[in-house]
This record gives structure tokens, sequence and C-alpha cells, in this order.
């Protein structure tokens, strides 16, 4: 830890429900990168299912990337994309759009599409610009009957902030507060994807 700079975590889901399988899946990992002297940046479930791929962006993709002389690399993922599409509808968009009705991406409810969830993270950490941040407080409990249990946090304080300045100066530090830390969350501003 003393020679990372900060973290970026996709995980996490600020609404106190569940589904998030990074933090379901290895909740004392998650504690342990909240709780660690870090800076961390997060993109939760909450800033995530603001955008979408659809069926249409992966067919433009494959015609950009993989007509005549593409790029390789850009054509495999092609196949995984569309079966993204194809699946996606039927585990995960539909309740997430109801679970956020009114930041979910309207694609979620309403064609083949899936989340980007890890390019969201990329995003987060590459272009904070085009993200409204916020800092907060959070905890990841232990779970009373054992590990693992559900993907949920508790948010302990929240206030905005204008962390885009302070990241690209380079004094964006954690905080710490008792034996939580503040750590910085993203929501689209809607300046990088519509």
């Amino acid at each position: 830890a003393a020679k990372t700079r900060r973290v970026v975590l996709m995980g996490g889901a600020l609404d106190g429900g569940r589904l998030d399988l990074n933090f379901m899946s290895d909740r004392a990992a998650a504690r342990a990168l909240v709780e660690a002297p870090v800076p961390t940046i997060f993109a939760p479930v909450d800033a995530c299912v603001q955008t979408a791929v659809r069926a249409s962006d992966v067919s433009e993709f494959a015609a950009r990337c993989c007509a005549g002389d593409g790029v390789p690399a850009a054509c495999a993922l092609v196949p995984g994309m569309r079966a993204q599409t194809r699946s996606m509808p039927y585990f995960v968009n539909s309740h997430l759009s109801l679970r956020f009705p009114t930041t979910a991406h309207a694609a979620l409810a309403s064609e083949p599409a899936f989340i980007p969830w890890d390019a969201v993270a990329v995003f987060a950490a590459t272009l904070s610009e085009g993200f409204d941040w916020e800092e907060i407080s959070i905890d990841v409990p232990p779970c009373a009957g054992g590990e693992p249990c559900d993907g949920t946090v508790r948010v302990m304080e929240r206030r905005a902030v204008n962390i885009t300045e302070a990241i690209r100066e380079g004094t964006a530090a954690a905080l710490r507060q008792d034996s939580t830390s503040v750590h910085r969350v993203g929501n689209f501003s809607g300046r990088v994807l519509a």
C-alpha cells in the first residue's frame, strides 16, 4: 500500500441494495480495499447503470474495427460483446432498470444491451472531468452469519466535491475518520457518454 498512489474500484452499490458481484464474491477483499490508507475512486453500480452498450453499438464497433485492415484484438471482443447484448437483458438489465428507474440508461429496459462495468471504471480513472464527484465515507461491515453474504455497503457520510482538480494536481489523498475512509465516487455528468 505504501507505493500505491490510488485504487480505482468497480464495485459497491450506494443505494443499500444488493447485486454487486465484485463485493459479493470477496467481501473481505472489498473491506480490505475500503479500509486501506490509499486514495480510492469507486465506480459503483449506481454510476455504471447510467451507460449501456447496445446491439447497434456492437455492430458499429465491428464495422469500424474489423473491416479491411481491422484491429484483430478489437475484433476478438465482438463475439463476447454480442453474447452480452443477448444475455444481460435476462440476467441483469431488467432488475437494474427497476432498481434505478430515474438514472438507468433507457436501453437497459428496452433493447438488447449490456453495462460496460469495467469501461466505466477506466473512464473514472482517466476522464475524471466526465463525472460529478462526491466524497463519501463507507463501511463494508462483516456479515453476521459469515461471508459471503451480500454486496451491500453502508454509506456513512456524503458530500459533493470537485475531485477533478485534486486528481489532476495529485493532491487527492486518503482521508481517515476513525475506522472509516473517505472515498471518491463518480456519477456520469453527461460529458463523457450519452
